[in-house]
């Protein structure tokens, strides 16, 4: 009898982990945006997860809700019921750090949806928490967040951007007390400075990101820093050195959210946005060039 229950005891084991690495997965799966895989494995996940309930079911959940946010199946009512049950599971268990993690999903999800001022109270939530336990990583991660909501609504006539440039300084300070890597939130900061009109301070904050994410390889900062030249270009009226920037920077860095980024800025600053156009390997210079031209710049 004992030696049956033992068996039973590592069955059920077994099964257990097997359903954690599911819903660990399907997260997984969802953030680097593999929407092929996704659709099986949320049939897999499901039953076990809903079957075994805490931690696993909460990941589960967090996972399908990034699936529903995200995927080609878009329902962000069904990913805020998922996140917001997930939400009571890390309560129950005393999590805060998945607490954090789901409440800044929160916020992103109100704010894709439009809803910023709900989006803005799930970041705040967020940042009591993280506050309370200690959690600088995550305290980070949402000060960033309210920082980009804000410059959302700056853009679109809501706001000041004295709040921005208020919350994205916010952001780097935090960044440089983890001795974390910080140059994507002084790129954000030369943004938000060269869109409220300080342009010396915005070229400055533009120059130092650049060359910090150049050099680390990273092409998220290099790619706001580059922006934020192009910016500074259409702001002195120099729209044809902008537009080459651009140009020069969609060469090699063509996707779906610098497209959309650089789609907001030439809004913004009212430039026609057939002035970037096409590419022209005869007239624009490659990116290394214009990189090694704006690092030269005294500021």
């Amino acid at each position: 009898m004992y030696r049956i229950a033992v068996e039973d005891a590592t069955r059920s084991d077994s099964r257990r982990l097997a359903a954690s690495a599911m819903a660990g997965e399907l997260r997984t799966v969802a953030a680097r945006g593999d929407w092929g895989a996704a659709p099986e494995l949320i049939d897999r996940a499901r039953p076990p997860a809903e079957r075994f309930g805490g931690d696993i079911l909460g990941r589960f959940l967090s996972g399908h809700a990034l699936w529903l946010i995200d995927g080609p199946e878009q329902d962000l009512a069904a990913a805020q019921r998922d996140l917001e049950r997930a939400l009571r599971i890390w309560r129950e268990l005393d999590d805060p750090a998945a607490e954090v993690r789901t409440l800044n999903e929160l916020g992103l999800l109100n704010r894709k949806a439009g809803r910023h001022a709900e989006a803005d109270r799930w970041y705040e939530d967020g940042l009591a928490v993280a506050r309370r336990v200690g959690d600088t990583k995550g305290e980070w991660m949402l000060l960033q967040n309210q920082a980009v909501l804000a410059h959302l609504d700056a853009r679109a006539g809501r706001g000041d951007y004295a709040r921005v440039v208020q919350r994205y300084r916010s952001s780097l300070d935090q960044r440089r007390r983890l001795g974390l890597p910080y140059s994507l939130s002084l790129a954000n900061l030369a943004q938000a400075e060269v869109e409220a009109g300080h342009l010396e301070d915005g070229r400055s904050h533009a120059t130092d990101a650049l060359r910090a994410g150049w050099e680390r390889h990273d092409p998220l900062d290099w790619t706001i820093a580059v922006i934020a030249f192009a910016q500074i270009a259409f702001v002195e009226n120099r729209l044809d050195d902008g537009a080459g920037i651009l140009r020069s920077l969609l060469a090699v860095r063509r996707t779906p959210s610098v497209e959309g980024e650089i789609a907001a800025v030439l809004e913004y600053h009212a430039v026609d946005p057939r002035i970037v156009g096409p590419a022209d390997e005869s007239q624009d210079r490659a990116l290394v060039d214009v990189v090694d031209e704006l690092l030269a710049q005294e500021h």
